[in-house]
């Protein structure tokens, strides 16, 4: 489905059985794919814990306003005792009451009686925060969420480590937050399994594009798409004449060769030798 009014389309569905988030949150120009099943009781109510639905969608300038769980993120940081001096939470809690943001994609899951939305970034007017979570019908909550300390201070950052794991992903520190409980009276906490996760994908991030670099640059290696069509290019234009062992030692080859390149030049000579004493080549 193209051009859903957000907002409507959540008020059509009843908001999926759930009110984590939905049409008093939601507004923006969306593209959705859904797959839906749920029964229906006599009264053409939505059965919850038989809901099974996933909604691939793509919003568009779209605006998540006064969602609770938001919104309790700037009351936790207001009670941390260095908050005050460096960061204003009144207009935090402002900019969290209206999110907006130019693009959004995410894939949501609602069964066994819960919404579970998978990690996103959400880059927005407020701050440019990752977020991934579960919601019950039952209001329980476990939502894990992280965001760049240079967005949350006005200057400087305090001497302790009071809001949690802070770890460096190479885009600057980052806070890395858990909330559990019910969304009523969520418990606050730091959530050291997900800067950890995320510390070993940046380091796996960077051996790969450090196994490049060698690769290419010292060893003379392409990346393996780049090097598979070179080789399949270098094979064009080659003539092989083999002749019967039985009746002649001589293995004639017409090639077109390329001068070599970085490390194989150390080697041309070597090569050169052991290949001359099995086979004549002849170059146009």
């Amino acid at each position: 489905m193209k051009g859903i009014d957000l907002k409507a389309f959540f008020r059509e569905f009843q908001d999926f059985g759930q009110d984590f988030i939905g049409h008093r949150h939601l507004s923006g120009t969306a593209l959705a794919s859904i797959a839906f099943r749920a029964p229906l009781s006599p009264g053409m109510k939505l059965d919850g814990d038989r809901i099974d639905c996933t909604i691939d969608i793509a919003v568009d300038n779209g605006a998540n306003k006064e969602q609770a769980q938001l919104l309790a993120v700037a009351d936790h940081l207001r009670k941390k005792k260095l908050v005050a001096p460096f960061v204003d939470t009144d207009e935090l809690r402002k900019r969290l009451a209206d999110v907006r943001f130019a693009k959004l994609e995410n894939r949501i899951e609602i069964r066994d009686g819960a919404v579970h939305v998978p990690l996103m970034e959400v880059r927005s007017n407020a701050l440019d925060i990752e977020m991934a979570g579960t919601h019950w019908f039952d209001d329980r909550i476990d939502h894990r969420l992280n965001f760049r300390l240079s967005d949350l201070f006005r200057l400087g950052k305090p001497a302790k480590d009071d809001f949690g794991p802070i770890a460096d992903d190479g885009t600057g520190m980052r806070v890395f937050l858990r909330m559990r409980g019910t969304a009523k009276q969520p418990i606050f906490e730091n959530d050291g399994a997900m800067a950890a996760t995320k510390r070993r994908a940046q380091f796996q991030q960077e051996k790969q594009e450090l196994r490049a670099i060698l690769r290419e640059d010292i060893l003379g290696k392409k990346p393996e798409s780049a090097l598979a069509q070179k080789q399949t290019e270098s094979t064009q234009g080659r003539i092989v004449i083999e002749a019967d062992s039985a009746a002649s030692p001589v293995r004639q080859e017409l090639v077109q060769e390329k001068p070599p390149k970085g490390i194989d030049r150390l080697f041309k000579d070597e090569k050169k030798e052991k290949d001359e004493g099995g086979k004549v080549t002849v170059e146009e």
